[in-house]
Parts: C-alpha cells; structure tokens; sequence
C-alpha cells in the first residue's frame, strides 16, 4: 500500500491542534480534514466513499450545532 507522506503528516499534525469549541472552528477543522482526505489514496473507493459520508454528517452537524 501505498501512502501520502504529506496528508499522512498533516493528518498527524491535526490532533496537537486544540479542540474545536465553536461552530465555526468545527467546520474549518471539518473542512481541513476533507481537503486532506481527498489527497489521501483510499485502499478500495468503497472506503473513500465512506470516509466522506462521514465528513458530510459531521459537517452537518456542526453546520446545525447551536452555540
């Protein structure tokens, strides 16, 4: 299997970033760690799929989360 070394070290960097705790850092950290899975080579494009459904939910979420 082959890995993206760049989104591997991004995606490392993002949990030493604080914890989202506002609507509008939620979403920024959602979208962050969806521009870094569209770079990131799924084993199979089942998988792929299913990782951005879960973005899109989370995404929702936040997108409907009340402060």
């Amino acid at each position: 299997m082959t890995y993206n070394t760049t989104a591997t070290t991004e995606i490392e960097e993002q949990t030493y970033k604080p914890i989202p705790t506002t609507k509008s850092e939620m979403i920024n950290a959602i979208n962050e760690l969806s521009n870094i899975c569209c770079r990131v080579k799924a084993p199979t494009p089942w998988q792929a799929s299913a990782v951005h459904m879960q973005i899109g939910k989370l995404r929702s979420l936040a997108e409907n989360w009340t402060e």
